[in-house]
C-alpha cells in the first residue's frame, strides 16, 4: 500500500519529512517505532484520511528525513513533534504512537521543561494519545527510587544497551529483533521487508537511540505518565520476557508498562489484543481502527487548556479505567538491572 508524497519541515536538527493527507477533526499525528518508518501507518492513513487530517512524519534518522548530530533521542523527537504540530497549526490533535514512539508521544504531550514555549507545557491542543504496544523496559515499577537512584539506573541501562550495539554490527542485531516481531508465518514477508529497511539505515542511528531510551525508560516513565492530563487508548499485544525474547502477551500476563499504565495514566482505556505480534496495526487493522474510531467518539469536546502545572498531578490516580479484550480475527497482510529487557525496535 502506498503513502501519500511527502512534505519537508526544515527543523534546527534536521530536515523531517512527513505524509500530510486527509480532512477533518481533531488531526491525528502518527508516530513510528524505531528502526521503522511513516509507511508502518499507510494502511492507518487510508482508513482515516476521510474523517481526519493524518500526519505521519519519518522521524530523524528514518526513512526520508536524515539524522542530525542531535537529532536522534526520544527528547529531541519529542522536540521534532511538537514544531511539526506547530508549524501546521494544529489546535486539536491526537498523537497515534507504535513501539518506541509511545515514549516520543509521552514526552511531547508534557512538555521538555524550560522557558522556551516550543517545549515547555503540555502540547497545545493536545485531545487524547493512543499508545499501540509500548513498553516500560524495567523488571518492576520503580516508584520508590528517588532522583539520584534513577540517574544511577538509567546510567546502567544506557551502558547496557550500548554494549549491546557495539558488540554486533548494529543492524543485524536490529535484525534479528524484528524477526520476534510477527508470529504469524502470513506475515513473514513483511517482516522481511522490514528487515531489509532497517539494515539499509546508517548504523549511528540503533547506536545512538536503543541506549536512549532504554535510558529514558528508567529516568522519566513514570514521571511522565502521572502528568497527563488527555484520556489514553493503550493497545498491548506482546512484552520482553526475562530471557529478552519478545512473546504474545497472555490474557492474564501483568508486565510494568500494564502496571505503570493502570497505576499513573488517570484516564486509560486498556485493551489486549491476543493472537497478534507487534504490529497489530497491520495483522489487524480492522480491529484496531474500530477501536481507535470508537475512541475518538467518546473524547471530550475541545476546550481550554489545563491553567495548572502539568506537575502537580499526584503519583497515582484513582479513576475509572477499563481493560478490554479483542477478539483475534484472522487478517491477512495488509498491502539491579540485570534482568532488564533488551531493548528492540
Amino acid at each position: 500500500m502506498t503513502t501519500p508524497s511527502l512534505r519537508v519541515l526544515d527543523h534546527p536538527l534536521a530536515r523531517v519529512a512527513y505524509a500530510d493527507t486527509g480532512h477533518g477533526r481533531p488531526a491525528l499525528v502518527w508516530l513510528h517505532g524505531a528502526l521503522c518508518s511513516h509507511a508502518d501507518w499507510a494502511g492507518s492513513l487510508a482508513h482515516f484520511a476521510p474523517r481526519h487530517r493524518c500526519i505521519a512524519p519519518d522521524l530523524p534518522g528514518h526513512g526520508a528525513s536524515p539524522a542530525g548530530p542531535a537529532a536522534i533521542g526520544v527528547r529531541a523527537y519529542a522536540l521534532v513533534v511538537r514544531e511539526l504540530c506547530a508549524a501546521l497549526a494544529l489546535d486539536d490533535v491526537v498523537l497515534v504512537a507504535h513501539s518506541m514512539g509511545c515514549r516520543v508521544a509521552l514526552q511531547a504531550a508534557v512538555g521538555l521543561g524550560g522557558e522556551d514555549p516550543a517545549c515547555a507545557g503540555p502540547l497545545p491542543g493536545l485531545r487524547g494519545l493512543v499508545l499501540v504496544d509500548g513498553a516500560y523496559l524495567t523488571p518492576r515499577l520503580l516508584g520508590d527510587a528517588d532522583v539520584a537512584e534513577r540517574q544511577a539506573l538509567a546510567g546502567q541501562a544506557r551502558a547496557r544497551a550500548a554494549a549491546l550495539y557495539e558488540t554486533a554490527a548494529p543492524m543485524e542485531r536490529a535484525a534479528r529483533g524484528f524477526g520476534q516481531m510477527f508470529f504469524d508465518p502470513a506475515f513473514d514477508a513483511v517482516r522481511d521487508r522490514m528487515v531489509e529497511r532497517a539494515r539499509a539505515l546508517p548504523p549511528e542511528v540503533a547506536r545512538a537511540l536503543m541506549p536512549d531510551f532504554a535510558a529514558w525508560d528508567v529516568e522519566h516513565m513514570e514521571q511522565v505518565l502521572p502528568r497527563l492530563r488527555v484520556p489514553v487508548l493503550a493497545f498491548v499485544c506482546t512484552y520482553m520476557n526475562s530471557a529478552h525474547e519478545r512473546v504474545r502477551l497472555g490474557a492474564e500476563t501483568r508486565t510494568p508498562w500494564i502496571e505503570a499504565l493502570q497505576q499513573h495514566v488517570r484516564e486509560l482505556d486498556l485493551v489486549r489484543v491476543p493472537g497478534t505480534g507487534h504490529f497489530p496495526m497491520l495483522e489487524q487493522p480492522q480491529a484496531v481502527h474500530g477501536r481507535i474510531e470508537a475512541w475518538l467518539q467518546r473524547l471530550p469536546a475541545p476546550g481550554p487548556q489545563p491553567t495548572g502545572s502539568a506537575t502537580d498531578a499526584p503519583a497515582a490516580m484513582q479513576a475509572p479505567r477499563s481493560v478490554l479484550d479483542t477478539p483475534a480475527v484472522p487478517q491477512g497482510p495488509s498491502t539491579a538491572l540485570a534482568a532488564l529487557p533488551t531493548p528492540h525496535p
